[in-house]
């Protein structure tokens, strides 16, 4: 299992077989970020104008142009997420074939170190995982690249001194913030699929051998060193998210890694990145 952070064309290809579906979400999903900028500046613009007791029909743009962008915002974030979803769920069902066909071409003799419990967790959690690449790396991404060249060339225009300062503000959140998150959950994070691999092959064990435990009178020690795992597994997800939850402050995505699905089998590497 590696920890190195995945290069930017593996990540992309990851989502290659939705690109189309996750262009027209980053679209909906700027076009919502776009809605809500405008709607807290013509409503800022709209209370202060008021507050001067204009005639009514001074104010009738701005009034519809608040309707039009509290309204539109909604209709875009409900397509956004609708879009987006759409895309992660065709980037789960591409990925499953092409691992599965990798897994039967090296199976049995190319998983002898693996347990089935183990194995199994690797396949199902580590590629259902894969689909916070798509909505929580490449398309807040794309949002943020969208929103924020259009943001900073709209504040050049009207003064050059605050779009060089919002460009600043972007590249720092846009690079040294997800960065930092990623040092201090990389540690974490690389340790959490073992855990869940060692809790799912105790669970099979459990299950399967029960007989074999109950004869032996080792039900109890199996199951103790089922909390174990669990607790352990715990542990590790609470020291992950705490760095997560701070990039999202600032940021919101986490640098993409690689998965641990590449863990499972030489070939499947070739696989999940082609």
């Amino acid at each position: 299992m590696s920890d190195r952070p995945a290069s930017v064309g593996r990540t992309l290809g990851i989502a290659h077989a939705a690109r189309r579906r996750l262009a027209q979400a980053s679209l909906l999903g700027a076009g919502a970020i776009g809605a809500s900028i405008a709607l807290m500046g013509t409503s800022a613009w709209l209370i202060s104008r008021a507050s001067q007791h204009p005639s009514e029909a001074s104010l009738t743009l701005a009034i519809v142009g608040v309707q039009f962008f509290g309204l539109s915002r909604g209709f875009f974030r409900y397509g956004e997420r609708l879009v987006g979803h759409d895309a992660a769920l065709r980037v789960l069902a591409d990925l499953r074939v092409r691992v599965y066909r990798s897994l039967e071409a090296l199976a049995p003799a190319g998983l002898p170190t693996f347990r089935r419990g183990d194995l199994v967790a690797r396949v199902v959690d580590d590629v259902d995982s894969l689909q916070d690449v798509v909505l929580r790396v490449i398309q807040p991404f794309a949002v943020a690249v969208l929103v924020g060249a259009t943001t900073v060339a709209a504040m050049w225009w009207l003064l050059p001194q605050a779009g060089l300062v919002l460009l600043v503000a972007l590249l720092i959140s846009a690079t040294a913030v997800p960065w930092l998150t990623g040092r201090l959950a990389t540690r974490a994070e690389s340790k959490q699929a073992t855990a869940r691999g060692e809790l799912t092959a105790g669970v099979v064990d459990l299950i399967e051998g029960a007989p074999e435990l109950v004869v032996m009178g080792a039900t109890d020690g199996q199951l103790a060193r089922i909390d174990a795992s669990e607790g352990v597994l715990r542990s590790i997800a609470r020291r992950a998210a705490r760095p997560l939850a701070w990039g999202e402050e600032g940021f919101p995505c986490d640098p993409p890694r690689n998965e641990s699905i590449a863990s499972t089998a030489d070939g499947s590497i070739g696989v999940v990145a082609a």
